[in-house]
């Protein structure tokens, strides 16, 4: 344990100094803090000292690996499987756009694993909507990923997965701000999608979150930041990078580009998770508002483009007529009963 320690001081003392960490010091790192071997006053420094250097795709990687290492088992998937998520952190406390188009996105046939936590930095995370609903986020393993099989869908909570996660909790909600966790979430889903959408807090982060995403291997992925927003925007442009075949391609959509109207920040708006619910149950059943529901399908309209559908705007119409048809409440309701039976 003494020589550990000393290896944790030169990392520190690194970061103190504001270098870039090795991939190996990155990954010990962040076996140490997902352990519970790092006290808090030092979790707080620590994590300050990486967002003011900020932290290099080679550091969020090994990061992403250590905690991956250290997370419950899950049975493996075959086909193909994507998940669509946020960092947080954006400092809109909007309704929840990527939970709602997970819904809508296995309704239209896709197999996704969403995966997520409680909020830690808006009024309402994904997770806390998810149990306003009733689903059973402690579902295990197995039973999830028949829920997958079965509803092309499952939830898997984070620090069900990880409970190395309660650890960091007091830090990150000291610090009121996004740390490299927020970076991390997207990035642990025991799952393992071969496809992600990932929403990013600032434009700065789409790139090195790119990067990431090929130091981890992943095949097919959009990095998206939309005026402000870590999801596809309806209030103005959305800059993107997709990964293919280890390539990155970056690009800029607008709300013309979907076909839809522009709207403000403002029309998606959210609030308390009881005020969540009512929304995102009035999007699914069909009721919904048309900014609320333009979010939504703009979101699972990109994501679609990681299964070679390719003319947003034609996808953008399907989903919008999906959501309209008010078939999507059922797939969260057959995930609910799914959940309450096992």
């Amino acid at each position: 344990m003494g020589a550990a320690m000393n290896d944790l001081r030169k990392i520190v003392d690194k970061l103190y100094d504001s270098k870039d960490l090795t991939y190996q010091e990155s990954y010990q790192l962040f076996d140490f803090f997902i352990k519970g071997e790092i006290e808090l006053a030092l979790q707080t420094s620590i994590l300050t000292a990486l967002k003011l250097k900020k932290e290099t795709p080679l550091e969020i990687a090994a990061a992403a690996k250590a905690l991956v290492d250290n997370t419950r088992g899950f049975p493996e998937i075959k086909e193909d499987l994507v998940d669509v998520v946020g960092t947080g952190g954006d400092g809109y406390n909007t309704i929840n756009i990527s939970t709602t188009s997970a819904i809508v996105a296995a309704t239209a046939g896709y197999k996704v694993a969403k995966h997520g936590s409680r909020s830690v930095s808006s009024k309402s995370g994904s997770f806390d909507l998810l149990e306003s609903f009733g689903v059973n986020i402690e579902l295990s393993p197995e039973k999830t990923k028949e829920s997958i099989q079965i509803n092309n869908l499952g939830f898997l909570f984070a620090p069900f997965y990880n409970s190395g996660f309660k650890y960091v909790k007091q830090a990150r909600s000291v610090l009121k701000t996004r740390t490299i966790f927020n970076i991390l979430g997207p990035l642990i889903n025991p799952a393992k999608p071969n496809k992600i959408v990932i929403g990013v807090y600032s434009k700065d982060l789409i790139l090195p979150m790119a990067k990431t995403l090929i130091n981890l291997g992943i095949q097919r992925a959009l990095v998206v930041h939309g005026s402000g927003l870590d999801e596809v925007a309806i209030h103005g442009d959305t800059n993107v990078a997709e990964i293919k075949d280890k390539q990155i391609e970056e690009y800029i959509v607008s709300t013309q580009d979907f076909g839809i109207d522009k709207f403000t920040i403002k029309d998606i708006e959210g609030g308390l998770p009881e005020y969540n619910k009512n929304i995102i149950k009035q999007i699914l059943l069909g009721k919904g508002k048309d900014a609320h529901n333009a979010a939504v399908a703009i979101n699972v309209a990109m994501l679609m483009k990681l299964y070679d559908k390719n003319d947003i705007k034609q996808n953008t119409q399907y989903v919008l007529e999906l959501i309209k048809s008010g078939k999507c409440f059922k797939t969260l309701e057959d995930v609910i009963s799914f959940g309450s039976r096992s």
